[in-house]
């Protein structure tokens, strides 16, 4: 089992099932290359099986510039030896457990071996986590140096820039408190008969908003209605009593329509949208808009654990 996940039904530790062989050096891989018949035929004419079942071509062994030795999955180069003792690893773009066996099953040693935490790959070197790129080799030369890898940041609120942001835009909040102490019901379509055209034609463009970690918040079109709904906002703030007011109830409705698609519906099916909850919406589409001034950005160098950075998907958001 060691550092990777263990498949009940594949004997002797492995995960993968064409059985790859264990060739952590260069004189290892080069043996075994030169023992492996190649394919005569097929996509693979030339190319010889890394595994021991011949039938699984996804893993294969070649040379490369007549000396350097390559394991390739699926076609991407995971692995690249080279005579002088040098080794490289890559994820080639694919963070998965199956490339983190592949590397483990055929390159572990007792100062190396590869572990995947929270979607991310680490190269495990004497104890110590290096991030795998995306694209790219880590290195590992023949003196024991390590390179390559990528450095991890974290990121933490900046509380006095969040604390302003709160205050500039507090108005707003208490009117969704009065408001929603009033009604708690949501007005999906108020009339906007007595509003600018310009104000109605960018409010319609404000699409579904959401507060929660969910896959849709990386839509370009969530990106652009969080741009206009705040344009719209800043504007209001600017504006004479009335028309702010007016303003804001336009801009909770819409608001208030992410929130409730994010709660259940009660036992009469109606969503009864709550101040708590709408604060909370609010705030958290603070973070996702000025993430980059309500955050601190830290590099955080090799260390003996993996880096998560729980503020990270604020971030995900291009503006």
């Amino acid at each position: 089992m060691g550092y990777y996940t263990q498949h009940s039904s594949y004997p002797q530790g492995q995960w993968m099932p064409e059985g790859l062989p264990h060739l952590p050096t260069y004189a290892m891989a080069h043996d075994h290359y030169e023992s492996v018949r190649p394919y005569s035929k097929g996509e693979e004419l030339g190319f010889r099986p890394l595994g021991a079942k011949r039938r699984y071509t996804r893993s294969l062994i070649h040379k490369r510039y007549g000396s350097e030795i390559v394991f390739s999955y699926y076609n991407n180069h995971v692995v690249r030896l080279h005579p002088d003792g040098r080794r490289e690893f890559s994820i080639c773009g694919y963070p998965s457990i199956s490339t983190t066996c592949v590397l483990n099953e055929t390159s572990k040693t007792d100062a190396l071996h590869f572990q995947r935490e929270k979607g991310k790959i680490y190269a495990v070197y004497k104890g110590t986590f290096y991030r795998m790129p995306n694209r790219g080799y880590v290195e590992i030369s023949a003196d024991g140096a390590i390179r390559g890898y990528e450095i991890e940041c974290q990121h933490s609120i900046d509380f006095d820039a969040m604390k302003a942001m709160r205050e500039k835009y507090a108005s707003f909040v208490i009117f969704i408190r009065d408001m929603l102490t009033i009604n708690q019901y949501v007005e999906v379509n108020p009339n906007t008969d007595d509003l600018e055209e310009f104000f109605v034609s960018e409010l319609n463009r404000v699409y579904y908003m959401p507060s929660l970690k969910s896959a849709v918040r990386t839509e370009r079109r969530v990106a652009d209605s969080m741009l206009i709904f705040f344009d719209l906002l800043n504007e209001a703030l600017t504006l004479d009593e009335g028309e702010k007011l007016k303003r804001f109830y336009h801009l909770a409705n819409k608001m208030l329509c992410s929130v409730l698609m994010e709660k259940p519906a009660n036992y009469a099916g109606m969503r009864i949208a709550k101040f708590e909850d709408a604060k909370h919406h609010f705030y958290e589409l603070i973070k996702y808009r000025f993430a980059s001034e309500v955050f601190n950005k830290k590099e955080v160098l090799p260390r003996d654990r993996g880096v998560h950075d729980s503020n990270k998907h604020y971030l995900s958001l291009s503006f």
